[in-house]
């Protein structure tokens, strides 16, 4: 995958839309991989999204060093989801509080939201996009609330 990145970024700018490279022969592993520029604060970055089957995998090229590792993969990816489950309540006008709910010792996963509906709508809709966006996520969470009342 860093093969790629520096090809990427030695031969396309922003005028570049998107690519679909594909291995139609091979049916075990990567099929195709697409890819795309993204200009983040003036620096000309890439999302790399590879299909296996029938599955969508997306490649943050930035965090890709301390996200290939398992463990630490598995431990992020639940402080990030926790942390916008309270971003989408707080989102919703619920005053939010994120505390430790057993010692670390008896359970890693010791996180406790707490929310009391409050009534005022959080102004945060921005950040809460720009986080799923650097992050490459789309929570299933947020595409409910996003969704409600429809």
């Amino acid at each position: 995958m860093d093969e790629l990145r520096i090809l990427l970024q030695e031969n396309l700018n922003t005028e570049f839309i998107s690519a679909v490279l594909s291995n139609p022969r091979k049916k075990d592993g990567t099929e195709k991989i697409k890819v795309r520029p993204l200009l983040k604060k003036g620096e000309l970055l890439f999302q790399v999204e590879s299909f296996r089957g029938k599955q969508a995998f997306h490649e943050n090229q930035i965090l890709a060093p301390v996200l290939k590792y398992g463990l630490i993969r598995e431990r992020m990816a639940a402080l990030v989801t926790d942390a916008l489950r309270a971003e989408y309540l707080e989102r919703e006008g619920y005053q939010v509080q994120v505390l430790e709910f057993i010692d670390m010792e008896h359970t890693p996963k010791n996180i406790l939201i707490r929310a009391v509906k409050g009534g005022r709508r959080g102004e945060n809709q921005d950040a809460i996009r720009a986080c799923e966006e650097f992050l490459h996520v789309s929570p299933t969470l947020g595409r409910l609330l996003d969704h409600k009342g429809e």
